[in-house]
């Protein structure tokens, strides 16, 4: 299982910028790219704020990478429609694989150690055991 922290980039803003209704609607905007892209049995959940928890059952890591990788994209390429306007919507997600020894609070620990790691370096990507993930290197 691989297991994935995700965070809405500068949610704060767009709720400062836009208003809470516009910030709520980007909280359900996320969830629908999310739930329409990714495979039936995968699971999503809010985990609080701007964070959202996505775990992928019979995942391994590079397969997880680009599923992520295709809904980060997406995400950044359909914007909002709003009253007030087109918002665009990005995302950081940190991925992490679940080891033989983990508890469900270790998984969720490394995933988001990952999610802080693709926030330092400059949002709207992923991280995969500290290194960005490289869409050039996706499957053809």
């Amino acid at each position: 299982m691989t297991c994935v922290m995700m965070a809405l980039d500068h949610f704060k803003i767009i709720n400062n910028t836009y208003g809470h209704a516009v910030g709520d609607a980007a909280l359900i905007h996320t969830a629908s790219i999310l739930n329409a892209h990714l495979r039936e049995g995968d699971l999503v959940s809010r985990w609080g704020g701007e964070e959202i928890a996505i775990l992928l059952p019979h995942t391994m890591l590079d397969d997880a990478a680009v599923l992520i990788e295709r809904n980060r994209r997406l995400l950044e390429e359909t914007p909002l429609r709003t009253e007030k306007g087109m918002v665009t919507v990005t995302a950081s997600f940190g991925v992490a694989i679940l080891n033989p020894q983990d508890t469900l609070e270790h998984i969720l620990s490394r995933a988001d150690q990952e999610l802080y790691m693709a926030k330092q370096r400059g949002r709207n990507q992923v991280s995969i055991t500290s290194q960005v993930w490289n869409p050039y290197h996706l499957p053809t």
